[in-house]
């Protein structure tokens, strides 16, 4: 029996032995020393856009806390691109990266970066973040759950 979205029985194995190791690579990719630990994964969200309501399901939100010595906050002060400042005094700033993870190859760092720039899915995430926090995030990836 073949499960629906499949093409053959052996489509189906190939596609479930892909993804096991694409698990055993994220969980090692997870241990290592200074790994990013992911703030949300398949995290669902909802926003209203000129009346029509969007809901969808961003893969992954990092939120990294940024050492005072590399972001700075203060009046007049040049901002890091990618460095978001906090809006409460106290607070430390952070860099927010949303990962939208493809089951296609994106092994080239420039071809994913163009995926990324290039992608509806990662706008509509990116407003789906602003809707709930109030701010855009401050980088946009697009990660293979295929790379070998």
């Amino acid at each position: 029996m073949v499960h629906e979205g499949f093409l053959t029985r052996e489509h189906e194995e190939a596609r479930l032995a892909a993804g096991q190791a694409a698990l055993r690579r994220f969980r090692e990719d997870q241990l290592q020393p200074g790994a990013v630990v992911p703030a949300y994964v398949e995290r669902d969200f909802s926003f209203f856009l000129d009346g029509d309501r969007i809901r969808g399901r961003m893969d992954r939100v990092d939120i990294e806390r940024m050492p005072a010595d590399q972001a700075h906050d203060g009046a007049g002060e040049r901002q890091l691109a990618d460095v978001t400042s906090p809006s409460l005094p106290g607070l430390h700033p952070e860099r927010v990266t949303i990962t939208d993870y493809k089951s296609s190859d994106v092994r080239d760092p420039a071809k994913a970066r163009e995926r990324a720039r290039d992608s509806l899915q990662l706008q509509i995430y990116a407003m789906a973040y602003q809707a709930e926090s109030g701010r855009l995030p401050t980088r946009y990836n697009c990660g293979s759950s295929n790379r070998a």
